[in-house]
């Protein structure tokens, strides 16, 4: 199954997004929550449910993807900051009962959905996708904490985990290569 998630991969991530943020002395949880709500709106923007004016809305999946799993790197930021006891200078990974409850909660999730989308099937119901029916209010309340499950629940609506975890990690190598100073230089990395 695509949408489930195993303790190791969370890891995997988890560090993943920690060698990237000891590179980023300046990295601060309020900063960090402003980056994920403005991710959030620029995944929202890729996939266009409120431009009725276009026939084919959304942009290329590929495009959605890259804004999500900037979304998602911030989600792990945040989870990493939280993680710190206080007083520590570099993230640490949360322990493994904390990774055991975020899988098994994925899977819950993944199981839901997968009844939700036979209950459509099975009815005839035409599938409505999360965002189309939420109005800005509704996106905002979701948006005022930052929670990996939610970029986990995004994915797991619009397309699946192992796509998100392979645009994350695509991403990743390109933040690290603007780091160095390799990637974008133009942009004002580094």
């Amino acid at each position: 199954m695509t949408n489930t998630i195993t303790v190791d991969q969370l890891k995997e991530l988890l560090q993943i997004q920690k060698d990237f943020d000891d590179r980023i002395p300046t990295k601060n949880p309020k900063d960090t929550h402003k980056a994920y709500v403005v991710e959030f709106f620029e995944w929202y923007n890729t996939i266009e449910p409120f431009k009725n004016w276009k026939q084919n809305k959304g942009k290329a999946r590929e495009q959605q993807l890259d804004e999500l799993s900037d979304m998602m790197a911030f989600a792990l930021s945040a989870w990493l900051m939280e993680a710190d006891e206080i007083g520590k200078v570099q993230p640490t990974i949360p322990d493994d009962s904390e990774l055991y409850h975020e899988v098994g909660d994925m899977l819950d999730m993944a199981k839901r959905r997968d009844a939700a989308n036979e209950f459509y099937k099975n009815n005839g119901v035409e599938r409505r996708y999360t965002f189309d029916k939420y109005e800005i209010e509704n996106v905002m309340e979701r948006l005022r904490f930052v929670s990996i499950k939610y970029v986990f629940r995004i994915a797991m609506e619009y397309y699946s985990l192992s796509e998100l975890i392979t645009a994350y990690k695509k991403k990743m190598e390109r933040n690290h290569a603007r780091q160095d100073g390799t990637a974008d230089k133009d942009k004002g990395y580094i």
